[in-house]
């Protein structure tokens, strides 16, 4: 059994709903760690951003913000706010409602991931932001 931990993947994001596929990332850091057998294990280190499995297209990401707009008004007024250090408290209560974490079984060097699925990363802060994901690996490797 091999463990690789601490992988960071920076994403620099533009916020306000940027989003980035990193599932080409996450598979090129299984080849490279060389894992046949195992899984991946994938951690956000922020509080205004999420990670998703999803079908990714501009139409689901057009649609993904409509919904959340009416569900979280990113201009509307939350207590975060009376602090008066910044407004992102819609940032905050959106990422509270997705994953932080994720992880996805390997099997023959591949991530079992379904057909059109796709590892999201979305960021809810208003701002430009640099993120990371640390990701970790587990598992028997190649020969």
């Amino acid at each position: 059994m091999v463990a690789l931990t601490g992988i960071p993947l920076t994403i620099y994001s533009d916020g306000q709903y940027y989003s980035e596929v990193l599932t080409d990332r996450v598979q090129d850091a299984v080849v490279t760690g060389r894992i046949e057998t195992g899984y991946v294990h994938l951690l956000l280190q922020h509080t205004t951003s999420a990670l998703m499995l999803v079908e990714h297209e501009a139409g689901f990401i057009i649609d993904l913000k409509a919904v959340l707009e009416r569900v979280v008004p990113s201009d509307g007024e939350f207590h975060h706010h009376l602090r008066g250090i910044d407004k992102n408290g819609a940032g905050h209560v959106l990422s509270a409602l997705f994953n932080k974490t994720l992880s996805i079984p390997i099997a023959d060097g591949k991530m079992l991931l379904g057909t059109y699925q796709e590892v999201l990363f979305m960021d809810f802060q208003p701002e430009n932001a640099e993120r990371t994901v640390v990701m970790s690996l587990f598992g028997e490797t190649r020969e």
